[in-house]
């Protein structure tokens, strides 16, 4: 059915628009013609007694098709001599993109074509680029991967698609499963959705080329079965069958397992139950990767089958589901338990001791409105400045108050960030770990959200795994001095960032501001906490209010630095104060201080001479002491060890 339109220049038949765009012998007196349609650059050519429409670009990098040459029906672009036929717009090279081929009708002696392609060369193309992602990721070539991308999108291939076939790829050509490229992609797929139209596809291929490095030349996973029946064994047989064979590392026993409960149906808050109660039987297993690849690998699952869909070229959920989780079976297996580790030898004691009562303690009913009276932020401020026995009773104190595991791992998740926004800019060795802590207090606290409260098992995994989570809060504390050199202007940012120096020594040039009130904005980075502390609540709030600069001299009197020198001094002073303490003082004695002088702020006196005590008759049994005492008798520097 053909309906003319009231411009005579265009028409509608059979659900298409046509344009009118050029007349017969016109392409008569010349072969080539590129016209325009709704942005779309359209080559109109005459060869073998034919018109034909296909897109003017070569697809492979836009040279144009109309300087091109035609021999029975194959047109060659001069450019890289890709070759098409002028019929379907199949590209003849290997590898190469085929070309868009467009409706076209003959009417009264004038040429009309609709700027739609042949559904053909749509259907086609989209499965072309399909295979080139593939290929792409087979070979981690960047330059393929990011071609597929723009392709896909600008065929209206979702996202998601795009990210789900990265995915699968990754799932099954990595033997030693999830890692850093399914990691990295799982995150860009939960970003897409929020990102500018423009920045979607970077995030794409962001995610496509890591997944591919991180699987590219080793061999594939082997997809094991579940077991053959599952009839007869129930969810804590299966349970205790997982914790042996990730104990014993035994990885295929337990992807066998964890296949078997997938087939049988468990839900997610089971599988959850199943995954973390394996993964907190030991301490922190590798770095905390283990729990945070598990709870990746929920979310990756989740990204791939949102709304009801399913990776292209996929047709059995479960499936999907079974090769996503059982990509973290072979991490935890293997992983590193951290209680061979030397630096965690010093928690496990008072975490034993708080893992003997979690029965009791969870067993109890919880309180919804324990996270009032600032209760929340007094254990976040403990979990940062406390030693391993002081977290383990605050955290039995909260639980004894009616807790929930929930509340508590979304207070690890805020102290994980405080632990990341008061680390030093300065300290590279550590920033790994401090890194560590947050994606696994973030791991976590989504795993607790979406399982804890239905058994008693799954609480006690859940509250070992927020314990572990707050020790190596502890572990990542900052304890060596961190010492500011301030030249220049320190301000907004800049000058918040210098409050976390432990001492501040000042050019006579430099200045200082909170700025923020005179761009519009209000003090960050937790400028509006420590600062009154610093220099007192007046003068602080006054340097907020107004965003002025402050000289050297007068930041000095605040209190804010401890010295100013001549600038051409500032470096070799603070140089010489760090070599000083460096070369004179105990680097445990150094540690312990720092952790006093933070933690006792927020304490009363009784408490902090108490603790006072009990941190002097420990460190008087220690290396550091008993050196320091003879380094004083022989009248010689001393050699401290830290120990």
């Amino acid at each position: 059915m053909q309906t003319a339109s009231a411009e005579t220049n265009r028409f509608e038949a059979d659900g298409r628009y046509f344009v009118k765009v050029a007349g017969v012998a016109e392409l008569e007196q010349r072969s080539f013609k590129v016209v325009t349609i709704d942005d779309r650059h359209i080559l109109l050519l005459r060869a073998d007694g034919q018109i034909r429409a296909l897109d003017s670009r070569c697809p492979h990098m836009g040279y144009p098709l109309s300087q091109g040459t035609i021999k029975d029906g194959v047109l060659r672009c001069h450019w890289h001599h890709w070759r098409f036929d002028l019929s379907s717009g199949g590209c003849f090279t290997e590898g190469g993109d085929d070309v868009a081929v467009f409706p076209l009708m003959i009417r009264d002696g004038a040429v009309w074509v609709s700027p739609v392609p042949l559904e053909g060369y749509v259907r086609s193309r989209t499965e072309k680029l399909m295979g080139d992602l593939r290929q792409g990721m087979e070979e981690r070539n960047t330059f393929l991967i990011a071609k597929a991308v723009a392709g896909l999108r600008a065929m209206n291939v979702p996202d998601r698609d795009i990210l789900s076939a990265g995915a699968m790829h990754g799932l099954r050509f990595r033997q030693g499963g999830f890692s850093m490229g399914l990691t990295i992609l799982t995150c860009m797929g939960l970003l897409v959705p929020h990102l500018q139209a423009d920045d979607k596809a970077l995030a794409d291929v962001h995610g496509l080329v890591n997944c591919a490095r991180d699987s590219f030349s080793g061999p594939p996973r082997r997809m094991l079965r579940p077991l053959p029946s599952t009839q007869f064994t129930g969810k804590a047989q299966l349970t205790r069958w997982f914790r042996l064979f990730i104990e014993d590392r035994e990885a295929a026993g337990a992807e066998r397992i964890l296949r078997s409960a997938v087939a049988a149906g468990y839900s997610m808050e089971d599988l959850i139950e199943l995954l973390v109660v394996a993964a907190t039987d030991h301490y922190f297993l590798s770095t905390g990767h283990v729990i945070d690849f598990t709870n990746k690998a929920f979310e990756l699952f989740e990204v791939m089958t949102a709304d009801g869909a399913l990776p292209i070229g996929e047709t059995d959920t479960q499936e999907v589901l079974a090769t996503t989780l059982s990509a973290v079976v072979r991490p935890m297996a293997m992983g590193f338990r951290h209680e061979e580790d030397a630096d965690w030898h010093e928690t496990i004691e008072p975490q034993e001791a708080l893992f003997s009562a979690l029965p009791t303690l969870l067993a109890q009913p919880r309180d919804p409105h324990w996270a009032s009276d600032g209760r929340p932020e007094a254990l976040r401020d403990g979990m940062l400045a406390g030693k391993p026995d002081e977290i383990t009773q605050a955290l039995q104190h909260a639980l004894e108050q009616g807790a929930s595991v929930a509340a508590l791992s979304s207070v690890l998740a805020r102290a994980g960030i405080h632990r990341v926004a008061r680390f030093h800019v300065q300290n590279e060795e550590d920033w790994d770990d401090v890194l560590h802590v947050i994606s696994y207090a973030n791991a976590i606290d989504s795993l607790t959200r979406r399982a804890s409260g239905r058994s008693l098992e799954g609480d006690l995994a859940l509250m070992k795994a927020v314990t572990h989570g707050a020790m190596f809060v502890y572990l990542t504390e900052m304890k060596k001095p961190v010492i500011g050199a301030l030249n220049g202007h320190a301000v907004g940012i800049g000058f918040a960032l210098s409050l976390y120096f432990d001492i501040r020594i000042a050019a006579e040039s430099a200045k200082l501001s909170m700025i923020f009130v005179r761009r519009g904005l209000a003090p960050e980075l937790g400028a509006s906490w420590i600062l009154p502390r610093l220099i007192g609540f007046a003068p602080a709030l006054e340097m907020a209010l107004t965003g002025r600069m402050v000289t050297a001299r007068e930041a000095l009197e605040l209190k804010l630095v401890s010295r100013v020198v001549p600038d051409d001094e500032l470096h070799s002073a603070a140089h010489a104060l760090a070599a000083d303490i460096a070369n004179n003082c105990s680097p445990l004695g150094i540690a312990e201080a720092k952790r006093l002088f933070y933690h006792h702020r927020t304490m009363d006196l009784d408490a902090a001479l108490i603790e006072n005590e009990a941190t002097t008759r420990r460190m008087s049994k220690s290396a550091d002491f008993k050196e320091g005492l003879r380094a004083f008798a022989e009248k010689r520097p001393p050699k401290f060890t830290g120990r």
